[in-house]
């Protein structure tokens, strides 16, 4: 299961995908619906960028591909919140890294 929501920027705020097995869901606030996307969609453009529905809710595994750094602590939106780094780990199928 994979969950991701963009906070910003604000015409973007809100959207949610939600992945359970191999079933995705794009929720739209400005619509208040939610679509589903279907298997042929996952590697077509998410939301006009470069990145794929696939790489938004990639079934990697956070705890055996990446390192993690705990770095502090900052609010976001009123809540606190942990900042953790990841860092890929050699072997693991990250396509997209910070530089």
């Amino acid at each position: 299961m994979s969950f991701a929501e963009i906070l910003s920027p604000k015409k973007d705020a809100g959207n949610r995908f939600l992945l359970i097995n191999d079933n995705m869901w794009h929720y739209v606030p400005k619509l208040q619906q939610t679509i589903k996307i279907s298997p042929s969609m996952m590697l077509q453009s998410w939301m006009g960028s470069d990145f794929t529905n696939d790489d938004i809710v990639k079934q990697s595994s956070l705890i055996d591909d990446y390192t993690h750094t705990l770095e502090g602590r900052e609010t976001v939106r009123g809540v606190e919140c942990f900042k953790v780094v990841l860092v890929p780990k050699p072997n693991a199928a990250v396509v997209w890294v910070a530089p």
